[in-house]
């Protein structure tokens, strides 16, 4: 669609570009339980022309039960050919350039997984819609992420994740003034998962469902917090035919993630498997 602006017809041989790109690592283990891999890739771009990127991932195994990780990593993207032809176009864009950078511990047993990850990422000339494709100029993201499994038996399971992150970005108004301002657009700082299994029997499996998702900004205007709620169970009669049924958001919330389109209420799906 042109929404409201005529499409410009163009050439297939103007609006070609090609890259390359290879990538070499190495990893080293140590028997005292120290890992370190390191990797680099090299790019050329038929517009943008040579740049590198990098990575180093060294971890940390303490008494078989415990691993410390951290990451240090660099990005680099060029735009597409539709940021940079198309109506909405610019083909003065600059590639968009990051580092990013996470640590965490991680415990591990024959019951329980579980891990804890900081992040911050950097990012230089990323890509923004103001009517058309501009780079702004620094982008600003941090975080966390947690996420475990517990087996409490060999019929009873639980697993959750948590995520916050938050971010901004910094540019330089008409007056020459820096000013930052919050811009990850219809992502909520706050999503929780948890999942509740339990394999009744030999052949019959249930699960249990939640997610919940704190507010969330579309530009100025606020997607509330919602949570959903759902069901699925399974059974199998043979080692051909399966039953399930999948009941999704049971309390029929009405909650939006994108302005203007609705989302699935209360729904249910349900089938018979057949495996030959």
């Amino acid at each position: 669609p042109d929404y409201g602006f005529p499409s410009t017809p163009l050439s297939s041989d103007s609006v070609k570009t090609h890259q390359f790109s290879g990538y070499a690592s190495v990893n080293v283990k140590a028997k005292e339980g120290f890992n370190i891999e390191l990797g680099s890739r090299w790019n050329h771009h038929s517009i943008y022309g040579t740049n590198y990127t990098s990575s180093i991932n060294p971890s940390f195994l303490i008494k078989d039960h415990y691993k410390i990780y951290a990451n240090i990593s660099s990005g680099y993207r060029v735009p597409s050919l539709y940021q940079l032809y198309s109506e909405f176009g610019n083909k003065d864009l600059k590639p968009e350039t990051t580092t990013s950078y996470e640590t965490g511990i991680q415990y591990y047993s024959d019951k329980i997984n579980a891990r804890v990850t900081g992040f911050i990422r950097d990012g230089k000339d990323v890509f923004l819609w103001s009517g058309k494709y501009i780079n702004g100029d620094k982008q600003h993201d941090y975080g966390i992420e947690t996420e475990a499994s517990i087996n409490f038996t060999n019929l009873l399971s639980a697993s959750f994740n948590y995520t916050y992150v938050n971010g901004e970005i910094s540019t330089t108004n008409n007056s020459g003034k820096d000013t930052s301002f919050f811009n990850l657009y219809k992502r909520p700082k706050n999503i929780f998962n948890f999942s509740l299994n339990y394999q009744a029997t030999k052949d019959l499996f249930l699960s249990t469902i939640l997610k919940a998702a704190s507010k969330a900004f579309e530009g100025p205007n606020e997607l509330k917090a919602y949570y959903t709620l759902g069901f699925y169970g399974q059974y199998k009669f043979d080692k051909k035919f399966t039953v399930f049924a999948d009941l999704q958001n049971i309390t029929d919330q009405k909650y939006f993630v994108t302005r203007g389109f609705n989302t699935k209420g209360f729904n249910v799906n349900g089938g018979v498997r057949v495996s030959l």
